[in-house]
C-alpha cells in the first residue's frame, strides 16, 4: 500500500502499472467533511492526465489488494458509497464523518514505499 501526496508522476506511474489496482481518494487531512472514496485504478475520474490528483485537497492511497485498502480505510471511518466505477462491486468505503476517529487508530497497515510514501497514521 502506498500513499501519494504531492507526487503526481509517481501516482500516475503507479496506476499505469496497476490497471487492476485500487485507489482510495482521501482528504489530505482526513476531515469529516471529505469522504474516503474507493476507485478502480482505471477509473477516468482519478486516472486521466491532469496535474492535481495529489497536490490539492486530496491525496491517493493505492494498493493492488482491495481488501488491504478497505481494511486500512475502516480504521479511520465508517462506510459510505464507492465510486460509480465499481459497478456491482460497489461495496461501501469509509468516511470519517460519524466516527471522529481520524488519525487516532493505533493499528498499522502493511506498507511498501516504492515511488510513494507509507500512509500516515
Amino acid at each position: 500500500m502506498l500513499r501519494f501526496e504531492d507526487a503526481e508522476a509517481g501516482y500516475l506511474d503507479w496506476i499505469a502499472r496497476h490497471p487492476r489496482g485500487w485507489v482510495l481518494n482521501v482528504g489530505r487531512t482526513l476531515a469529516p467533511s471529505i469522504p474516503l472514496v474507493l476507485h478502480r485504478a482505471s477509473c477516468a475520474r482519478i486516472s486521466t492526465a491532469r496535474e492535481n490528483y495529489t497536490t490539492g485537497a486530496y491525496v491517493k492511497v493505492c494498493s493492488p489488494d482491495r481488501a488491504e485498502l478497505t481494511a486500512w480505510a475502516r480504521r479511520y471511518a465508517e462506510p459510505s458509497a464507492g465510486c460509480h466505477c465499481l459497478g456491482r462491486a460497489r461495496a461501501v468505503t469509509p468516511t470519517v464523518a460519524s466516527t471522529g476517529r481520524a488519525g487516532r487508530s493505533g493499528a498499522r497497515a502493511r506498507t511498501r514505499t516504492r515511488g510513494g510514501t507509507a500512509p500516515r497514521r
